[in-house]
C-alpha cells in the first residue's frame, strides 16, 4: 500500500530492503511482492528484475485493485512497459494503448501515469497532436505522482519547443526541473530526472542560449550512461537536440 509514498519521498532503498528481506522464493509466490519489484526494478533501471518479475505480474492478469490503488496486475504490467519503454517505442505505444484502456477513473492517481506515458509514446512516435490531446485529457499538472507530473511536463515542453511557443515551453521545463530538484521528491538521483535536464536544454537551444543549452545536455547525457537498463529512446532524443548545438 505505501511502497510508491517512500519511494517519492527519496527512500527506494527502503523498499529495496523490504524486497530482499522477503527473497526471491517469497517474492515470486506473490503477485502484490512481485509488482513491487517489477516496479522497483523499473524506477531504478535494473532490465533484470523487470525481466524476471514481469510474467510473474502479467500472469495474474485481472487479480486487483491492489492495496495502492492500481487497478489489476495486468494494467500494473502494461503502465510499466508504457512508462520506461524498456522494449522500445513501438511496444510502449501498445502498452500504453493497453493501459488507458484499462484505467478510466480520472480520479486514480494510475490514471495519469497512463495518459502521460502514452502522450510520450506519441510524441516519440512523431504524432505530437495526438500526444497533446493526451496531456490535456489527463489533467496531468495537479496529480500526486511525481513521474506522471514529469513526464508531462517534459512532453509539453517538447511540444511547444517545436511549436515554437518558448514562453510556454519554458514554463513546462521549469515545471519539470523543479519536479526533479525538490528535496522532499525522490527523483532526484533518479534515470528520470535526465528528462527535465533535456527539456530545459532543448528551450536554451531555441532561444539560442547555447552554451547554457549545452551544459544542461551534458547534465542529461552523464545521468542517462550511469544507468545502462533504461530506455534508450530519451537518449536518441538527448542526442539529436544536442548535436546542433555542437555544430
Amino acid at each position: 500500500e505505501h511502497w510508491h509514498s517512500y519511494v517519492d519521498s527519496g527512500r527506494m532503498a527502503t523498499v529495496s530492503g523490504w524486497l530482499d528481506a522477503l527473497g526471491d522464493a517469497r517474492i515470486a509466490a506473490s503477485p502484490l511482492a512481485a509488482y513491487c519489484a517489477m516496479w522497483v526494478g523499473a524506477l531504478s533501471g535494473d532490465q533484470r528484475s523487470v525481466r524476471r518479475w514481469e510474467p510473474v505480474v502479467a500472469a495474474a492478469g485481472d487479480y486487483g485493485p491492489l492495496p495502492d490503488g492500481m487497478r489489476t496486475c495486468a494494467f500494473s504490467a502494461a503502465l510499466m512497459q508504457a512508462a520506461f519503454g524498456f522494449d522500445g517505442i513501438g511496444a510502449a505505444r501498445r502498452a500504453s494503448e493497453v493501459a488507458v484502456r484499462l484505467e478510466t477513473d480520472p480520479r486514480s492517481p494510475w490514471y495519469s501515469l497512463a495518459r502521460a506515458a502514452f502522450a510520450n509514446a506519441l510524441y516519440f512516435s512523431g504524432q505530437p497532436e495526438l500526444a497533446a490531446a493526451q496531456l490535456d485529457e489527463g489533467a496531468l499538472a495537479d496529480t500526486p505522482l511525481a513521474l506522471a507530473r514529469l513526464l508531462a511536463t517534459e512532453v509539453s515542453a517538447l511540444l511547444a519547443v517545436d511549436a515554437d511557443r518558448l514562453a510556454e515551453a519554458e514554463t513546462a521545463a521549469e515545471r519539470a526541473r523543479n519536479i526533479v530538484t525538490d528535496p522532499v521528491i525522490g527523483l532526484g538521483g533518479a534515470p528520470q530526472s535526465s528528462l527535465a535536464y533535456i527539456a530545459t536544454g532543448a528551450v536554451l537551444a531555441a532561444r539560442g542560449q547555447l552554451d547554457e543549452a549545452r551544459g544542461e545536455f551534458e547534465t542529461s547525457l552523464r545521468i542517462r550512461r550511469k544507468w545502462a537498463g533504461i530506455s534508450p529512446v530519451p537518449t536518441i532524443e538527448l542526442l539529436l537536440r544536442y548535436a546542433p548545438v555542437l555544430a
